[in-house]
C-alpha cells in the first residue's frame, strides 16, 4: 500500500488577476506562490516520497522545484538519496480554447454551462475552440494507470494544475468525470490518496492547513 500525494502549484500573477491560463500561458509563480510552493515543500519534506512527476508548464515545475529542494535536504539529514523531479508531458492544463487569456468574470457564465453539462454526463462538451473531460482524460489515463500501479508499493507526488488534478481524481478513483466538483483544487493545495487492491481512496482533499493563504482562482 501507498499513497499519492497530489499537488497543484503555487498562485501566478494570472490567477491573482483571475486570469484564465490553460497551456497557452506559460506564467511563472508569483512572489505569494513561490512562498506556497516553499510551504508545500516543508510539508512533504520529511514524507517517504519515491518519485515526484510535473507537468511541464512552468508553473507546476517551480511547484515541483521546491518539493525537491525540501526533500533533498531533509534526505541528506538521514543520508539517503534526494529525490528527482520528473516531467511528463501529457500533464499540461486542460486547454480552455478561446477563453484563455479572458477573466473568470468575463466569462464565468459560459464555462458554468461546460460545468453544468459534465455533470449531467455530457462529458464531451468541450470548451470553445479547447477541450472537454473527456478528451483531457483520454490523455493523461495512460499516466493516471501506470500512477496506480507505482503507488501501490510506494508514496509518489505529483504536481498539476486545478482543472487537470481533478481530471486525475475523477480517473483514479473511478469517481468518474460527472464529479469533477467534487474535487476543489487551491493554488498550494495537498491531496492524498491512497492507494492498496487496486484501489484508490482519498484521504484528505484540498488540504491547504500548510498556507498562510490560498486562492482559489483558475490556472
Amino acid at each position: 500500500m501507498g499513497r499519492i500525494y497530489l499537488v497543484r502549484h503555487g498562485q501566478t500573477t494570472a490567477n491573482a488577476e483571475e486570469i484564465i491560463q490553460g497551456p497557452r500561458i506559460d506564467a511563472a509563480l508569483s512572489e505569494l506562490g513561490l512562498r506556497q510552493a516553499a510551504s508545500v515543500g516543508e510539508a512533504l519534506a520529511r514524507e517517504p516520497i519515491q518519485a515526484l512527476y510535473t507537468s511541464p508548464l512552468t508553473r507546476a515545475r517551480q511547484t515541483a522545484e521546491a518539493v525537491v529542494q525540501r526533500h533533498a535536504g531533509s534526505a541528506r539529514g538521514e543520508g539517503k538519496a534526494g529525490l528527482a523531479m520528473q516531467v511528463v508531458p501529457e500533464l499540461y492544463e486542460m486547454d480552455y480554447g478561446t477563453f484563455i487569456g479572458r477573466s473568470v468574470p468575463e466569462v464565468g457564465d459560459e464555462m458554468d454551462q461546460v460545468f453544468d453539462a459534465w455533470r449531467m454526463g455530457f462529458v464531451d462538451h468541450a470548451f470553445p475552440g479547447g477541450e472537454s473531460a473527456l478528451l483531457a482524460q483520454h490523455r493523461i489515463r495512460p499516466f493516471a494507470t501506470r500512477l496506480v500501479s507505482l503507488a501501490e508499493g510506494s508514496d509518489v507526488a505529483v504536481v498539476a494544475h486545478g482543472r487537470i488534478n481533478r481530471v486525475l481524481l475523477a480517473t483514479v478513483t473511478g469517481a468518474g468525470l460527472q464529479r469533477l466538483e467534487e474535487f476543489p483544487q487551491s493554488n498550494a493545495a495537498i491531496t492524498e490518496v491512497e492507494v492498496g487492491a487496486g484501489r484508490a481512496v482519498v484521504r484528505r482533499l484540498n488540504d491547504t492547513s500548510h498556507l498562510s493563504l490560498a486562492s482559489d482562482a483558475f490556472s
